[in-house]
């Protein structure tokens, strides 16, 4: 097992390539492109703070994938769209599906399970370059305003506990 950045990963060459020298020693540098019939992000997304790098790190999981023969899963908390219950549920897996089909992807199956939204996609042909789209969650501060705006009042009290901004307050 290496350690690895996988935002800074480099997606090139014909062999891997590992860090040999202090301090970045057994680093993972790079990987061949197209080298993986799949790729698993259980439980990693949702908690990437920010939207478009979360995008990024579905798009290199893609340039690693053999082409039309690859499958990408992904494991989400079902807080990541808010969806404790149906009605409260937000658009926020629908933008991840345009997002990770704009990658090269099509959606092959989505279960509900209880905690968890698990996905897989297959790679399709690679699309033209186009501007990676961001994948919001829930607790995104800009999902948050576009509830608060739509709906008057924004997320139920509930689902905002122990999400303020600034430091904690004593009481």
């Amino acid at each position: 097992m290496h350690r690895c950045d996988f935002l800074q990963l480099v997606v090139d060459g014909a062999d891997p390539v590992i860090a040999p020298e202090p301090p970045s020693a057994g680093h993972l540098l790079s990987l061949p492109p197209h080298s993986f019939h799949v790729a698993v992000l259980s439980l990693v997304l949702s908690y990437i703070p920010d939207p478009l790098h979360r995008t990024q790190v579905v798009a290199k999981a893609r340039q690693l994938l053999h082409d039309r023969a690859g499958l990408l899963l992904i494991v989400t908390p079902i807080s990541t769209d808010a969806s404790f219950t149906p009605r409260r549920a937000l658009p926020v897996l629908q933008e991840w599906r345009d997002a990770i089909e704009a990658l090269g992807f099509e959606r092959y199956a989505v279960a509900r399970l209880r905690a968890v939204h698990a996905l897989a996609f297959r790679c399709v042909a690679m699309p033209p370059e186009t501007p990676l789209r961001p994948m919001r969650i829930a607790y995104d501060a800009r999902v948050q305003a576009a509830c608060a705006e739509r709906s008057g009042r924004g997320l139920p009290q509930a689902e905002n506990k122990g999400l303020r901004e600034g430091p904690p307050t004593s009481g």
